[in-house]
């Protein structure tokens, strides 16, 4: 039987439903959005091949291929139209090292949405 404070915190992170990833960039032409491995593995299903990811100030959403290195150490959500969108709201360049972050809210299954970048 499990205990309490088990079920407890079980029951927290069903009812979570937002996340906060990071900006990234391979150094080149490449961007996206950094998520933790630990909300990776709490938001994401392996069998999902692609997911739906829309912006606060837009209202149509872009289709992100998940790759196979999403699972091992590349838990970055990569596409040209996040770099379009970092480029409209101005979050590039950003210093070095410090890449902006945002809370990231699950829609349903396989969508997601940018609510809103937050402080360091």
């Amino acid at each position: 039987m499990k205990s309490f404070k088990k079920f407890i915190e079980e029951t927290k992170l069903a009812e979570k439903t937002e996340f906060r990833a990071t900006a990234w960039s391979n150094g080149g032409d490449g961007y996206g959005l950094r998520v933790s491995k630990n909300d990776r593995d709490n938001f994401f299903k392996k069998s999902e091949k692609k997911v739906r990811l829309s912006f606060s100030d837009k209202n149509d959403s872009i289709s992100i291929d998940i790759t196979s290195s999403f699972w091992n150490n590349c838990t970055e959500l990569r596409s040209a139209e996040i770099k379009d969108w970092f480029r409209k709201k101005r979050y590039l360049p950003w210093d070095k090292g410090y890449p902006p972050k945002f809370l990231i809210k699950k829609i349903s299954r396989s969508h997601f949405k940018v609510i809103k970048k937050i402080s360091r």
